[in-house]
């Protein structure tokens, strides 16, 4: 069976230039799983405060520097000092939008490599909106498992993110086997190009 990678992080905003990692968590379909705060050099906002309930306090507390946090998501990825082998998917919801290229970016400003040709990214955003596009409105991660009866406990802490997502994925992926379509179709159909 292939390793997935479920993947998912906050943030202190929405533009990867300017805005900060403050969260990543991470978890395999093996068992494996990790997370940690991040260390934000600059104040969190009310309003991310209030969506994340993550604080000032806690990232000095318990954040650990961006680059360690970098290095350890990158280590889990590629199976380094583990029993598991390289991934060879990773999925996350908005993935391509978001949480991807705010990872890449930072890796880019940290001078830490991961060869990308190795992977392929699944967005249960894009399998959604293939799936349901004649009948939802909404694709947010809380609206998603709430329509199709997943829980998902509390929404925009990343592990808790990234077990919704993993549930969700398992869900869309039985519904994409209904209609047939093999996993590599789901790739072709929901993802688009990147590159640097």
């Amino acid at each position: 069976m292939d390793r997935i990678v479920y993947l998912d992080i906050e943030t202190t905003g929405l533009n990867p230039y300017n805005s900060y990692i403050i969260e990543i968590a991470i978890k395999d379909n093996e068992g494996n799983e990790w997370s940690s705060l991040i260390k934000s050099p600059i104040k969190l906002s009310n309003k991310i405060i209030e969506l994340t309930k993550i604080t000032d306090v806690m990232l000095v507390r318990e954040g650990i520097d961006i680059k360690d946090g970098l290095n350890k998501l990158v280590d889990f990825i590629e199976g380094n000092n583990m029993k598991s082998e390289r991934a060879r998917w990773i999925v996350g919801h908005n993935l391509i939008g978001f949480d991807w290229a705010f990872i890449y970016c930072h890796l880019l400003f940290n001078n830490i490599k991961i060869d990308r040709i190795k992977y392929k990214l699944l967005d249960t955003y894009r399998m959604a909106q293939y799936l349901y596009r004649d009948e939802y409105q909404s694709y947010k991660l809380v609206s998603l498992c709430e329509k199709n009866g997943i829980k998902g406990g509390g929404f925009h802490r990343a592990m808790n993110d990234v077990y919704a997502t993993e549930k969700l994925y398992n869900y869309m992926y039985k519904e994409f086997k209904k209609k047939g379509i093999k996993v590599e179709k789901i790739w072709e159909y929901t993802t688009v190009p990147y590159s640097a």
